[in-house]
């Protein structure tokens, strides 16, 4: 995940954040009772329509604006986010101003193209969102992403889709009924594909945006729908999800920013899938059994289902290759990328088969002299590097068939293969290659190295003599530079 930090702002500004929200708080809540209940008298209803709903989106907008002029993390998806509520405003601003009269609208109306301006700058700020979130996408993720907005989609197909699409309404009319239909399916699918991405973990700040672009296509579908149907909303709490959807994307811009990376683990990746695809099989049922469903919804559905059983396939291979790695990390030294003592052992039980006198193997065991010392002067870190380095160093000595390996600490193992002056050489090049120097610091290797099967067949034997061999080179090596230095 990219670094994000907190959003942070100066008291005073937050001070008049919080009253911001408190008073919008309030109006919504005034809204909601008078939409409902008309608490306010029925002639307040003008007052309600024409400056609390549009000034509660205007109020969103200018949150998430705000969000954009004083802090920089994730500016470009609020500001392209802010950019959608703004036109969502003026598109409320205009129809309460030109388009609230006795006659009937325009369709397609000036309004109509600022409310669908809307939506693809909800998608693209959704894709940035999630872009700054999550940086490793498995495949399984993609397509648990693609099951929730595939049955998301289908869901909200089946229920509204076949009622807009078989309205005798004027064509126009139905067009535009169907585009903001439309639109809203697909809003639900990146909503749910954002969530998934994240491994249904979105964090406040992504859950309070999901949430409110849910509430605005929920508002958007029951209200089409009623439209369509003839059902009397006159009064009704539905409408008030458009506003309060405003208000909560404003909201979300100033929420904490979450840290770290989302865990893609846990019951919540098998689960929330299995009920996405449930629910399209459901549909599929429903279809078959009770009463048919359209086809858009069928489709969406069917898809849902073809995406769900790729994901399974995803998820055997992604595992089948975590599996494999797994193994192959047990076998190799996480810091040198050597084969371990683990691996060594395992070679020499296959190589042992295949040895004769005329095809020797070669064990040859390495440790370094001096590198406590290059520790102590240049740090535990440095002294990786240079483990590392001679591991690099080592390995470019060895054939096609030779195989090195670190055993731990400062130990080192070559398996050679070849002809007894071949080995010995092998030896030299390996010992030398395990050799470096720092100011006032040189490091040197000792070696022992035991023929087989010349000297034994025995690999527990083999080991134990290139162990003695290699402590007894060593102790040679002290002898001469204790001499040297007296």
């Amino acid at each position: 995940m990219r670094s994000a930090r907190n959003v942070t702002i100066f008291p005073e500004g937050r001070l008049a954040l919080r009253v911001a929200q408190l008073l919008a708080v309030a109006a919504l809540v005034a809204y909601a009772a008078q939409s409902t209940w008309a608490v306010f008298g029925s002639s307040a209803d003008v007052f309600f329509q024409t400056y609390v709903y549009s000034g509660l989106v205007l109020v969103g907008a200018l949150l998430v604006v705000a969000r954009v002029v004083r802090v920089r993390v994730e500016r470009a998806a609020w500001a392209v986010l802010g950019l959608g509520l703004l036109a969502w405003a003026a598109a409320e601003t205009y129809s309460a101003l030109f388009l609230s009269g006795p006659q009937a609208p325009p369709v397609p109306s000036v309004s109509d193209v600022l409310w669908l301006a809307f939506y693809p700058a909800a998608y693209v700020a959704l894709v940035l969102f999630v872009r700054a979130r999550v940086h490793d996408f498995h495949a399984s993720v993609w397509l648990d992403g693609l099951v929730g907005a595939l049955a998301a989609a289908a869901l909200g197909a089946a229920l509204v889709f076949g009622v807009v699409a078989g309205s005798e309404a004027d064509t126009r009319v139905v067009a535009v009924d169907l585009t903001y239909l439309l639109a809203d399916l697909l809003l639900l699918g990146f909503v749910t594909g954002a969530f998934a991405l994240t491994g249904w973990r979105p964090g406040r700040t992504l859950l309070l945006l999901g949430a409110a672009l849910i509430a605005g296509a929920a508002a958007d579908g029951f209200l089409l729908y009623a439209a369509v149907t003839g059902i009397d909303v006159q009064r009704t709490l539905m409408a008030s999800l458009w506003p309060a959807s405003a208000l909560l994307a404003g909201f979300a811009a100033w929420q904490p920013a979450g840290g770290g990376i989302p865990r893609l683990s846990g019951t919540r990746l098998v689960v929330v899938p299995v009920v996405f695809a449930g629910a399209a099989v459901g549909l599929q049922a429903y279809s078959f059994l009770v009463a048919p469903i359209n086809q858009l919804a069928l489709m969406l559905a069917t898809a849902a289902l073809v995406a769900a059983v790729l994901r399974m396939a995803a998820t055997l291979r992604e595992n089948a290759l975590l599996l494999e790695r797994s193994r192959r990390d047990a076998l190799v030294d996480p810091l040198t990328g050597l084969e371990n003592r683990r691996k060594l052992m395992l070679d020499l039980r296959r190589v042992t088969h295949d040895m004769s006198p005329a095809a020797p193997i070669a064990l040859m065991l390495f440790d370094l002299d001096g590198f406590k010392q290059y520790n102590d002067r240049y740090g535990h870190p440095a002294g990786d590097a240079l483990l590392t380095r001679l591991g690099r160093k080592l390995t470019a000595t060895m054939g096609r068939e030779d195989r090195a390996y670190r055993l731990g600490g400062d130990e080192f193992c070559v398996v050679g293969h070849g002809s007894r002056d071949r080995l010995f050489e092998l030896a030299a090049l390996a010992q030398a290659s395990l050799a470096d120097k720092g100011p006032g610091v040189q490091v040197a290797s000792s070696c022992g190295m035991v023929l087989l099967p010349d000297e034994t067949q025995d690999i527990a034997l083999a080991l134990k003599l290139a162990d003695e061999r290699l402590y007894a080179d060593k102790g040679r090596r002290q002898t001469v530079a204790s001499a040297v230095a007296g």
